[in-house]
């Protein structure tokens, strides 16, 4: 009881805000667009692949594993890799 209380009291701006903006409490303020799931298709992929950002994160992958190949001496691994002892 104590919990749903504090719950609506926690929504309520968010409730007011609602009702003010969208004509509604439970209405929403988004479009059409923003609430359909994405969209799955080959030319998507070939966008993110395009995209330069997909070739700073192979970059930051392939670095990660030449550090990982080139370090083996040192504690970075071992820290990593290794569990707490209980």
């Amino acid at each position: 009881m104590v919990f749903g209380a504090a719950f609506l009291a926690g929504m309520a701006p968010t409730l007011v805000a609602n009702a003010i903006n969208a004509g509604s409490a439970f209405a929403t303020t988004y479009g059409g667009v923003d609430v359909t799931p994405p969209d799955f298709s080959f030319s998507v992929v070939r966008s993110y692949v395009a995209d330069m950002q997909f070739v700073l994160l192979l970059l930051a992958i392939a670095w990660t594993a030449l550090i990982f190949r080139w370090r083996r001496e040192s504690g970075i691994r071992q820290v990593l890799l290794s569990r707490p002892e209980i």
